[in-house]
């Protein structure tokens, strides 16, 4: 009868104890993570290529800088040229040619 009419505490102060050590084992252990997504975002960032990849991707011939390879007007020729030397269409830049009024 003691409690009727009086409102119940709906929270409990039930706070856990931690010590001054745990608590800055748990800020080293923090700052660690932090420290680890910071590299990681970084490494991201660079790009870097292994020493394999990066030859493999300079020591490619660039057909599109060659002066005079190729010399043709119009779909056809371009076609013909092409088999006539040792580029086949497969190995080239196909470039998409709109022909006709707009729709």
């Amino acid at each position: 009868m003691a409690s009727y009419g009086k409102k119940q505490s709906k929270v409990k102060n039930e706070a856990v104890k931690v010590t001054a050590a745990q608590r800055a084992e748990k800020r080293e252990e923090e700052a660690k993570a932090f420290n680890e997504l910071l590299d990681q975002k970084a490494k991201q960032q660079r790009r870097e290529l292994h020493v394999e990849d990066y030859g493999r991707l300079v020591d490619t011939e660039n057909h599109n800088r060659a002066d005079g390879l190729l010399e043709a007007t119009g779909i056809d020729a371009a076609v013909s040229a092409m088999e006539a030397t040792s580029l086949s269409p497969s190995e080239s830049i196909v470039y998409c040619v709109r022909v006709g009024g707009s729709s």
